[in-house]
């Protein structure tokens, strides 16, 4: 990030969202190319429950692990601005990182059971939660 460029960093975090966005999006693409033509297995119900939790266990993971972090870009916005942009964008590569998983644990089902299904649903939860955390640097007193 360049910290002389706060206009330039926005952007770069705004590309960033996006390839997380686009990455769960092609992760349901890839579950449908594979369920096509795959024989359907049954779930399994220990690695279904265990993905399942996974998956809920990331999505609170994702509010708690960066929380630090906008603590820390929200105090350091009166000192020094890039500083605190900086902050915020690694806390939000974080928590896109951790909603992005969420589409992963679906398509990592979809392989073991060739049905699309898990893939699209672990999608559109990914993509629900990240449609809800856009750049939003302004939310903590950040000027950009």
């Amino acid at each position: 990030m360049n910290p002389d460029q706060p206009q330039a960093s926005l952007r770069t975090l705004w590309v960033l969202y996006f390839a997380f966005t686009g990455a769960a999006v092609i992760y349901a693409v890839i579950g449908k190319i594979l369920a096509d033509g795959a024989v359907d297995v049954p779930f399994p119900l220990p690695v279904t429950a265990a993905l399942i939790v996974a998956a809920a266990g990331t999505l609170v993971a994702a509010y708690i692990i960066p929380r630090g972090t906008w603590a820390k870009a929200a105090s350091q916005r009166m000192k020094d601005p890039r500083d605190a942009l900086a902050s915020y964008q690694t806390a939000m590569i974080m928590h896109w990182a951790c909603l992005e998983a969420v589409a992963i644990y679906g398509l990592v089902l979809t392989v073991m059971t060739g049905q699309w299904l898990p893939s699209l649903v672990g999608t559109v939860v990914s993509l629900a939660f990240l449609a809800t955390a856009r750049p939003r640097p302004g939310s903590l007193g950040i000027q950009v």
